[in-house]
């Protein structure tokens, strides 16, 4: 028996529902892997910018003097600044524990797009699948 055209077209439109709610899940899926991502890469930033800023200042850590004579500025040796060994000890292991944690949050980000790379490469493989069900 032949179908009827409103069978071949319910037909039809159940395919396109399908294909419909599995690109939308898709969708939905690398919507939530971006965000996972954005914050990976944010979270990362924020610690090289942490860090940066530490050593930064710690690299920045002599004042230039002026003596003014005649109306004219002289400058002096630069002075170092004593700073306690506690501060300094307190400074170097947090840049160290920041180095270490933006490691951890790169090698994370780095996994992930390796795993989504796959699960890419694995879906293009189910596209002819899905190419052939369409004919």
């Amino acid at each position: 028996m032949e179908k009827t055209l409103n069978e071949t077209k319910e037909e039809l439109i159940r395919k396109t529902e399908t294909y419909k709610h599995t690109i939308e899940d898709q969708i939905n899926e690398l919507k939530g892997d971006a965000a996972k991502i954005g914050r990976v890469a944010l979270i990362a930033g924020g610690v090289i910018l942490l860090t940066y800023l530490l050593v930064k200042g710690k690299k920045n850590d002599k004042t230039d003097k002026f003596i003014d004579l005649d109306g004219r500025k002289y400058a002096l040796a630069p002075v170092k600044k004593n700073e306690p060994f506690i501060v300094k000890s307190i400074r170097k292991y947090l840049i160290i524990f920041l180095a270490s944690l933006a490691k951890q949050k790169l090698a994370l980000y780095l996994e992930r797009l390796k795993n989504n790379t796959t699960n890419v490469e694995a879906n293009s493989r189910k596209a002819p699948e899905l190419q052939e069900r369409w004919q």
